[in-house]
């Protein structure tokens, strides 16, 4: 089961218990570079993260007597722009906005070929900031921020009763925040 289940598959949850051992590794390495702009009380910071996720497991299907195991690796990149604009109205007031989007790998316990799927791929996230900050003394400084986050290719249990062979989790889920 996972957090929020009330059923699986259709069915209540039981007492029995089900195992699976798997190894899996994911690694990531981003560079992130950034511009800022200033035209008078306006700084404008537009900016970019590069990352490359290798994801690794040692299999794509579950344990077989008669087949060998097949593990798998793959390298995925995303391409994460970002865009972040301050005002500063007065000595004491600024505003400011930002929007960028997110990538994040599945998590390794989500690579299960039971419990879940090894084909998995990133999940995303779209950000939007807006708020307001008051420099109440010459070290103390009030900030107000307001955002949203829109969440795509969520991982997800698979709707079906009976999941086909590796895909207990899909990517088809959706979320926001704010």
């Amino acid at each position: 089961a996972r957090e929020g289940d009330i059923a699986v598959f259709g069915q209540r949850l039981g007492d029995e218990i089900t195992l699976d051992s798997w190894k899996s590794r994911i690694v990531s390495a981003a560079p992130y570079a950034l511009v800022e702009l200033r035209a008078g009380p306006l700084t404008v910071t537009p900016g970019l993260r590069l990352e490359a996720f290798y994801i690794e497991g040692d299999r794509l299907s579950p344990p077989s007597k008669t087949a060998p195991q097949i593990g798998f690796n793959r390298l995925e990149w995303a391409f994460d722009p970002r865009l972040s604009a301050q005002v500063k109205a007065t000595k004491w007031l600024g505003f400011n906005a930002g929007v960028g989007i997110y990538h994040q790998a599945p998590d390794p316990r989500d690579l299960s070929t039971v419990f879940g799927n090894p084909r998995l791929a990133l999940s995303t996230a779209y950000h939007y900031t807006a708020g307001s900050s008051i420099k109440l003394t010459g070290t103390l400084t009030l900030e107000l921020v307001g955002f949203y986050k829109q969440y795509d290719n969520l991982v997800s249990r698979n709707a079906a009763p009976t999941p086909p062979l590796t895909q207990a989790l899909t990517q088809d889920g959706e979320g926001r925040s704010y």
